[in-house]
């Protein structure tokens, strides 16, 4: 990690949190603690601490000697009875940014859950809420939220549910912060402005908290261990904002999305932006809807969250077509195109037919045929099915209208009269073609000679008989 974008973290964090919250107690960098209030605590064995410069930040280092079982850190005392009054109305933010070691300490694992540092906060002398650090055999920082702890530092922290522990890839500097509620008294955990974990509830110490107050330390192991950058708790508007956001009740298919799913609240001003969006149809089945929310103050720390959705089937439906296909008039050799549209569920299928006989590929809700000839004149019916009923469309036709120039001959002459007419290409010939033999039914008769588009030129005579 450069220098300058850790620096650049830390600020943005430090900026965030005095732009919303109220910090009531808080120590930074390589200070030294006690000059900030807080007052050395040794839960078994001592340590050192000593100012340092890592990856150029200001830090304080916690170095342990030659045993596991070592734990100590700092501990600010009860909080006032006014700070205890805003915690209770407004909530708190746990904030620390810091970093763990490895190769120090045992590596984590979840029957021996070894701590190398911790930040805690207790409002009152019996609840407690704990941000804890330890580091897995790769190297990546493991961040606990306990269900159970006893003493201050946690020596003997029960490891927690599998939805109360993270890993976070590598042992850089990160910040991780407890936000609660003061309504449910939930707290979510938040690493580097993104929420990971929900509805944390601390924990419960039967006998009294020792580390009343705000709480930092700990340490397993021999050497170097953790640094720690910033430790801060504070009331008021919390540097991340909460969003609220349960899963939706069911909702069956075809039904869109609406405010009702979508309809996710914070705790500071700002707008949302869902995936997916408003009006989307989703498949039947558990969908993951998440929201993008973006705070009027501060846009640098938007947080996500996410619900599930499950859509039911609705129930079974015979298909009905709500477009039926009619009837086309095209000229030889052109493109033509029956249409249908249906509902039903399940989603019905479809299958086009040619004078009641299925058409070999047809099963779309459309059917084009590309270039027309005359195998294709008939009538066509589209059929549609699911597993409850078929339904057959409508018989819509296909008919050919081509557009021609016929030859012919007005005879006027007595009814009944008998002519034989007929036909030359060239008036300087003398080999007629007699066409047919008309007896004249009225006067006047037009005779039409309907193969005469086929001849380029053509002469027409009736001969009386």
């Amino acid at each position: 990690m450069k220098t300058k974008s850790v620096l650049a973290a830390l600020m943005a964090c430090l900026v965030v949190f005095a732009a919303q919250s109220q910090i009531l107690i808080t120590h930074t960098g390589a200070t030294n603690p006690t000059n900030e209030g807080f007052s050395y605590y040794s839960f078994s064995g001592v340590g050192t601490v000593a100012p340092i410069s890592d990856m150029g930040v200001p830090a304080w280092n916690v170095t342990c000697p030659n045993n596991i079982s070592t734990q100590y850190g700092y501990v600010s005392g009860a909080l006032p009875t006014n700070q205890l009054t805003e915690v209770k109305h407004q909530g708190f933010t746990i904030t620390l940014v810091a970093r763990v070691f490895q190769n120090y300490a045992p590596a984590f694992n979840v029957t021996t859950p070894y701590l190398m540092g911790l930040a805690t906060f207790s409002p009152t002398p019996t609840n407690r809420y704990d941000i804890d650090l330890a580091v897995d055999s790769s190297g990546n920082t493991i961040v606990l939220l306990p269900s159970i702890v006893v003493g201050a530092l946690g020596s003997t922290c029960a490891a927690p549910s599998t939805n109360l522990m993270v890993m976070v890839p590598g042992n850089g500097y990160h910040t991780y912060q407890l936000v609660q509620s003061p309504v449910t008294g939930l707290a979510d955990l938040y690493v580097d402005h993104v929420k990971l974990v929900q509805g944390y509830s601390g924990t419960f110490v039967p006998g009294g908290n020792d580390g009343y107050g705000l709480l930092f330390g700990a340490c397993n192991g021999a050497g170097i261990n953790f640094n720690l950058a910033q430790v801060s708790a504070g009331s008021a508007l919390s540097p991340v904002p909460l969003i609220t956001w349960t899963n939706p009740a069911p909702i069956l298919y075809g039904a869109a999305l609406s405010s009702i799913q979508l309809n996710a609240s914070a705790n500071v001003p700002g707008s949302f932006a869902y995936n997916p969006t408003n009006g989307t149809v989703l498949n039947v089945g558990t969908n993951i809807l998440s929201v993008i929310f973006t705070p009027t103050e501060t846009a640098d720390s938007s947080v996500t969250d996410s619900v599930s959705l499950v859509v039911l089937p609705p129930a079974l439906l015979a298909p009905t077509f709500t477009l039926q296909p009619v009837s086309q008039i095209v000229g030889a050799d052109q493109s033509v195109t029956f249409m249908a549209t249906a509902t039903g569920y399940p989603p019905p299928t479809y299958q086009w037919q040619l004078n009641g006989t299925n058409i070999d590929g047809a099963t779309g809700s459309s059917y084009t045929i590309p270039t027309t000839a005359l195998t294709d004149i008939g009538y066509y019916t589209v059929v549609i099915a699911n597993s409850v009923s078929t339904n057959t469309s409508a018989s819509v036709s296909l008919t050919f209208l081509n557009l021609a120039m016929y030859a012919g001959l007005d005879i006027i002459g007595p009814i009944g009269a008998n002519y034989n007419i007929q036909s030359i290409p060239a008036l300087n010939g003398t080999n007629w073609t007699t066409l047919t033999n008309i007896s004249l039914p009225m006067q006047p008769y037009i005779y039409i000679d309907y193969n005469s588009p086929t001849n380029s030129r053509q002469f027409y005579r009736a001969v009386p008989q």
